[in-house]
């Protein structure tokens, strides 16, 4: 087949099934809707870490998950969720929330938006855990 023919039929094949995908729902962002959600989505990641305590975002785009290890950040990342340990994580308040700095090359940010209430709790929660782990 002519490449002038075949490459708009690859091009328009693949909008097709983009626009199809969309429209059927299956590009939306993750959310956790509820804490229960985000304890299977963590459990996912971390089998053997049975959280003692999550607080999920208003938003359903984050949640910190506290377990033996210590504090963890659970988020979306598009349809997969993703965690970061948050021991040595940079707190950057934000208008709309957080942003939180990782010493890791591969995400080195996440900007979590979080009403006023849960951005005090969110920084108090993780400055207190930071200082336990320096204390330690």
């Amino acid at each position: 087949m002519p490449l002038h023919i075949l490459a708009p039929m690859v091009v328009v094949g693949l909008l097709i099934a983009w626009g199809a995908m969309r429209w059927a729902g299956c590009s939306r962002d993750l959310q956790f809707t509820t804490v229960e959600d985000a304890r299977l989505h963590w459990l996912r990641h971390r089998p053997g870490a049975k959280p003692r305590d999550i607080i999920v975002a208003s938003d359903g785009r984050a949640a910190l998950v506290e377990v033996a290890s210590g504090l963890w950040l659970l988020r979306s990342f598009g349809i997969d969720s993703v965690i970061h340990h948050l021991g040595q994580a940079q707190l950057t308040p934000a208008n709309q929330g957080l942003t939180l700095g990782f010493p890791e090359y591969d995400d080195p940010k996440a900007k979590i938006t979080l009403t006023p209430e849960e951005r005090d709790i969110w920084r108090d929660r993780i400055t207190a855990h930071q200082q336990e782990s320096r204390n330690d």
